[in-house]
């Protein structure tokens, strides 16, 4: 477990930081192998950050873009990642997106036309960035989810998984963990100071490692960046 810590007092100082960063660890892999692959969470948390990616001029045309998790809805809708993404980032730039979400009336219906896709992707991603809810869940691998141990199965070669929950009306596609893990470098995004004893407890605690975040820290693929403000 490798994990590096960069905390700040407010939204705006992350957001300046993380953005420097991105972009040089992009421009490295860019300049080594001709282009970069960053996959990127869903949520309001991020929406600085893909506000301030968007307003930087970049070769963007050399890099691919993914979700880590989406819900089983049209992009039109107000819940919709790719929508979220598409309105702060995609539109003001000429990324090659990859969408999660397809026309299949199910995510389970839809997940084997995804996976193909994902599978075109060149492995490992350069950045992966990650969020996490209070629950510990991490993309949509919710601890309580009837498809959590496939999801989190480190013999699970698939690079995604149909999500359903008993609480929740809509169905979502999750990139897995060995693909979250998949890359150069995890950027673990959280805020807000409950979140931050959910993270620490589940790095320090050798007793959670079977929560989603649990399984993600305590992995020795991929170094974390945890990125917190209050």
């Amino acid at each position: 477990m490798i994990v590096n810590e960069h905390l700040f007092t407010d939204m705006r100082a992350l957001k300046t930081a993380l953005t420097e960063a991105l972009l040089a660890a992009l421009s490295k892999a860019i300049s080594i192998k001709g282009h970069a692959v960053m996959a990127l969470p869903g949520g309001t948390t991020p929406v600085p950050l893909f506000k301030a990616l968007a307003k930087k001029k970049f070769n963007w045309c050399n890099v691919t873009i993914t979700l880590t998790d989406e819900r089983w809805v049209k992009n039109t809708h107000e819940n919709s990642n790719e929508g979220l993404l598409q309105t702060h980032l995609l539109d003001y730039c000429n990324a090659v997106f990859v969408p999660l979400k397809n026309d299949a009336s199910t995510a389970k219906e839809g997940q084997r036309i995804t996976e193909q896709k994902l599978s075109r992707i060149i492995y490992p991603m350069d950045i992966c960035i990650v969020g996490m809810g209070e629950d510990g869940h991490i993309a949509s691998i919710f601890p309580d989810s009837p498809q959590r141990e496939s999801a989190i199965d480190q013999h699970n070669d698939q690079h995604c998984i149909a999500i359903s929950r008993a609480n929740s009306p809509q169905e979502r596609l999750s990139l897995t963990l060995n693909t979250l893990i998949n890359t150069h470098k995890i950027i673990l995004l959280i805020q807000g100071d409950q979140k931050r004893k959910v993270y620490l407890k589940a790095k320090d605690s050798i007793e959670n490692t079977d929560s989603p975040i649990g399984q993600m820290l305590h992995q020795s693929q991929a170094p974390i960046d945890v990125y917190w403000t209050a």
